[in-house]
């Protein structure tokens, strides 16, 4: 039901978009109104799942802002313009955050993906475990490029480590089991596995043959399927070596 009312209200948003952009684009108020109009058909599409195309039209309305605050910076309506923009930034670097990259080739191909958001973009696919080499060929960018903004632009790391009381049920602990860090040019696998081999080696780990598990997120704790690195140890996975990888 909830899905079927967010469709609904996708379609009337697109509606909207067509009304707006199909008046006088001349007149400032047209502008102004097909531009939130695009902010809006951004936020329904997220809240649907549909992550690239909510990029896309946050970029759209991104532009037409912009074009507003360009061609009369001292208007009225400047402020507005102002906050607006300011809206759309923190949407976009939050949404950056759940393309595959796959995506970001996509908005890149599209014309959708604006210099500014390009480091952001080139991290969240390292991230993903994408080389640098696939990174620089397929969003067009030179190798230079590419290190550069992965050494210039940190993601912040946020993991937490639970072991699985006699209750069955998982909890977190107290000194050290949770965290966060500034990383650079690691994936979130490397990072993850460097936490697993660390925790094993310290006097927290609680011994070979216990439950407990770690996840890994972006930037702040979330949903666990939202975390970019997981990973369970318990009996079966006892004889494992502290140096594998895990998966």
């Amino acid at each position: 039901m909830e899905r079927a009312a967010g469709e609904r209200a996708l379609d009337l948003t697109r509606t909207a978009v067509g009304v707006w952009s199909g008046l006088d684009q001349e007149d400032p108020v047209n502008r102004r109104g097909l531009a939130q109009a695009l902010v809006f058909l951004g936020d329904r599409l997220a809240e649907l799942g549909l992550a690239e195309e909510a990029v896309a039209r946050a970029v759209e309305a991104e532009g037409a802002f912009r074009a507003l605050l360009l061609a009369d910076p001292g208007s009225a309506g400047a402020a507005d313009a102002e906050e607006a923009l300011d809206h759309i930034g923190r949407q976009l670097e939050l949404r950056l955050r759940f393309l595959s990259f796959g995506s970001l080739v996509g908005l890149r191909a599209r014309g959708l993906l604006p210099g500014r958001l390009l480091p952001q973009a080139v991290v969240a696919a390292r991230i993903q475990g994408v080389p640098e080499e696939e990174l620089a060929a397929r969003l067009h960018l030179g190798a230079d490029q590419v290190r550069t903004m992965l050494e210039v632009t940190p993601w912040r790391a946020v993991w937490r480590f639970e072991a699985r009381g006699a209750d069955g049920l998982w909890e977190g602990r107290h000194g050290g089991w949770q965290g966060s860090a500034e990383v650079r040019n690691r994936t979130a696998e490397e990072f993850g596995a460097e936490l697993v081999r660390g925790f094993r080696m310290s006097s927290r780990y609680p011994g070979d043959g216990t439950h407990w598990r770690l996840r890994v997120w972006w930037h702040q704790e979330g949903d666990p399927a939202g975390a970019r690195f997981r990973y369970v140890s318990g009996p079966e996975s006892a004889a494992r070596h502290p140096g594998d990888t895990p998966s």
